[in-house]
């Protein structure tokens, strides 16, 4: 049977002349007179003003739908409604997706990324004045030692976010914490600093030899976002990523990363498959200074416009959307918590090894893969919590080596290290919270190998 499709516009709630039902998993509308019914018999609701529906349920989606049309800010509404039902397959998004989930894709070219170079510094000062000016933003509040502001563009449909910190660190630190040259690094950042972060994958770097913390660092990311108990679908979004430290008007250096959204079908096409959502960031970031006076400080603005996309009206995504400036107290948190961690841990010998930090959920582990030369080779190693007690070890080691086995330590209270010899080429520190049920341990650590 040939799809169908009927559209409806209602301009106010006044047009309604029908209600919705939930059958057979759809929204159905069910006309209060058959001499009114605009809608081909057994059609379904497929989409409001564009946007597919998405929900866990049709319950949640009939809920959803009802508080839409109830709303005068709603208006005007476009319905499309099918006669078929979408017989797309479906297929379970599986956490943590793989690294090779997206496939495995050539290296891009000089010339593809030179055009991504420049692009992405015609980015930059546009976050500068966004970061700066207070001209077009409203002042919301300030939470968590956060100064949120919300901009009131009547010409932008999903308004721009910012939120100003002070943050106890080193720009060096800071640079360091920022960017993320790997899928590892990536992940443990973004769960760490953005409370909707559920997954990702770094597609391309530039230089592809990349030596952290260098900068400039260009790269291409693939994230997927949202909440995994809420009835809609998450969003997933594709996006161009620059970070640097440069000069201003007045000699004074700074550092920022600015993003934006950019398509990439080959390597990240829509996946609506899995029930994801193309989500739109505009230009968004964070920049950071040094606090005039006080040079242990670094003043840390994030800026962030983001269309979660989707059939939500852009009212309610505006209502909520300051609270996405928390982040940058996210931010603040774990860049003390690494300055604090190298305080901690001021009597090891890290070699110039970096401290880094990461969140292991409850009932999770959490797997560092150890490059190690063939042949022997000596792994050092040290670690310490916020709080709470962490289990650890070192794979492939013989049950009679120490560090062998999953040992729970109360890291919080005392950091630990040490050294052990590797004769294999394929280790993994593993940091163990699988025996929690509760409780998320914030751990940071640092290694290195030697021959």
């Amino acid at each position: 049977m040939a799809m169908t499709e009927a559209q409806v516009v209602l301009r106010s709630k006044s047009d309604i002349d029908f209600e919705f039902v939930a059958k057979n998993d759809h929204i159905i509308a069910s006309y209060l007179t058959t001499s009114s019914s605009k809608i081909p018999g057994g059609s379904y609701l497929y989409s409001i003003n564009g946007h597919q529906l998405h929900g866990s349920s049709s319950a949640s989606l009939l809920k959803d739908v009802n508080q839409t049309i109830e709303s005068e800010k709603s208006y005007p509404l476009t319905l499309v409604f099918k006669s078929e039902l979408d017989v797309k397959v479906r297929k379970k998004m599986n956490f943590p997706v793989s690294n090779k989930f997206l496939g495995e894709f050539p290296p891009l070219s000089e010339k593809e990324w030179d055009e991504y170079k420049s692009l992405a510094k015609s980015w930059v000062q546009p976050l500068i004045d966004a970061s700066n000016s207070d001209e077009g933003f409203d002042y919301v509040c300030t939470r968590e030692n956060v100064e949120i502001y919300q901009g009131h563009d009547p010409h932008k449909k999903i308004q721009m976010v910012r939120g100003k910190t002070k943050v106890k660190c080193s720009k060096d630190e800071m640079r360091a914490f920022m960017i993320s040259p790997t899928t590892d690094s990536f992940r443990r950042l973004f769960h760490m600093i953005d409370a909707h972060f559920q997954d990702g994958i770094l597609v391309h770097k530039c230089p592809k030899d990349y030596k952290h913390p260098e900068v400039p660092f260009y790269s291409i990311k693939w994230a997927v976002m949202g909440v995994r108990s809420s009835p809609f679908w998450l969003r997933d979004v594709c996006w161009l990523e620059y970070g640097d430290i440069l000069k201003d008007e007045n000699g004074e250096e700074f550092g920022f990363g600015v993003a934006s959204s950019i398509e990439r079908p080959t390597e990240c096409p829509t996946m609506e498959e899995y029930k994801l959502v193309r989500a739109d960031v505009m230009v968004s970031g964070y920049l950071f200074r040094p606090v005039p006076n006080a040079p242990d400080y670094m003043e840390i603005t994030y800026v962030v416009q983001a269309d979660p996309k989707g059939w939500l009206p852009a009212w309610a995504v505006n209502m909520f959307a300051w609270q996405q400036a928390l982040n940058v107290a996210r931010i603040r948190h774990n860049a003390e918590g690494i300055h604090q961690a190298k305080e901690k841990m001021a009597d090891h010998t890290r070699n110039g090894a970096a401290v880094q930090g990461v969140l292991v959920p409850h009932g999770q582990s959490y797997a560092i893969d150890i490059d190690s030369p063939e042949g022997s080779s000596i792994l050092s190693f040290g670690f310490c919590t916020e709080d709470h007690d962490i289990g650890f070890y070192v794979t492939k080691l013989n049950s009679d080596i120490s560090w062998s086995e999953s040992t729970r330590y109360s890291a919080d209270k005392s950091p630990i290290s040490g050294q052990v010899k590797l004769s294999k080429k394929c280790h993994q520190i593993i940091f163990d919270n699988t025996y929690s049920w509760f409780t998320a341990k914030q751990v940071y650590y640092w290694f290195s190998v030697s021959s």
